[in-house]
């Protein structure tokens, strides 16, 4: 028996953004350091993305960091 991975609606347009976002290469580019782990998470991010039917990444990864009128929050170290 063959896993396949089923189709997806709107398959490549999702897969093009996931190729086209800055925010996903940004985390694959920091947060690996081998070869291996880059392309496991690459696969699974893919995955999430596909399942998800995120059409726009980078606008549906937020960073937390980021308050809703786009300012960033200051930590104050006490």
């Amino acid at each position: 028996m063959q896993n396949t991975i089923p189709k997806y609606d709107n398959e490549d347009e999702i897969l093009k953004s996931f190729n086209n976002s800055n925010k996903i290469s940004d985390f694959l580019k920091y947060n690996t350091k081998t070869k291996g782990t880059y392309r496991y998470y690459k696969l699974r991010l893919k995955e999430f993305v596909l399942e998800r039917q995120v059409h726009n990444i980078d606008e549906y990864l937020q960073d937390p960091r980021t308050m809703s009128n786009k300012k960033r929050i200051q930590y104050l170290l006490l």
